[in-house]
């Protein structure tokens, strides 16, 4: 943990991200880092049902504190969390909140993800995109609140490269969207699921 390059004395949630230890080896790491005083809560990226599961009984057995978020790529385009993870991440269950990440209009490195730019993704966000328009709603700030407005999403984790991608985000947080604009989303999702995963 590099606190001297962020000039701050402690980090409040530390993401355990895809690490070549154990999942033990991990929350060991977290748990020391608590007891230090360094981080408070700690979560987790990238990471499956099974990946979470494994962790949060890793961190009953040792005694530390489970994570209290995950963060991985979530989006109209990209919803296998609803399938796999809002059940194991559920108040039921784990507890683990979701973050989501930046939307797939506010990433600019194709060659980095390229699964947000084939051309069953650019469909299926020309759909939503005109969707948000009926709405009167950029598309960010459609795609921001619909994530919002999932029951198990805690979070959601915002990006802007201006001023006015950051006025979208904000006006996300204000915007609840009704019963047939999530009707519509869903009928978008079943024309185009999950379009972003590559053959």
């Amino acid at each position: 943990m590099r606190k001297q390059k962020l000039g701050i004395s402690g980090l409040e949630v530390p993401i355990v991200c895809l690490g070549t230890m154990t999942w033990g080896e991990q929350v060991r790491v977290m748990g020391a880092l608590i007891a230090e005083g360094k981080i408070r809560h700690w979560g987790l990226s990238n990471e499956t049902s099974y990946g979470v599961s494994q962790m949060c009984e890793a961190a009953k057995r040792l005694g530390v504190p489970p994570p209290v978020s995950i963060q991985n790529d979530f989006a109209p385009v990209f919803r296998h969390f609803e399938e796999e993870l809002a059940e194991t991440c559920a108040p039921s269950a784990y507890n683990v909140g979701l973050r989501q990440g930046a939307p797939p209009e506010l990433r600019h490195n194709p060659p980095f993800q390229p699964r947000y730019f084939n051309p069953r993704t650019l469909a299926a966000a020309g759909e939503y995109g005109a969707l948000a328009k009926r709405c009167g709603l950029s598309p960010t700030t459609l795609a921001l609140a619909w994530c919002a407005s999932r029951w198990y999403m805690s979070s959601v984790i915002i990006g802007a490269t201006s001023q006015e991608q950051l006025k979208e985000d904000i006006e996300a947080c204000q915007v609840v969207l009704d019963a047939s604009t999530l009707e519509e989303m869903d009928a978008i999702h079943l024309r185009h699921r999950n379009p972003n995963d590559l053959d």
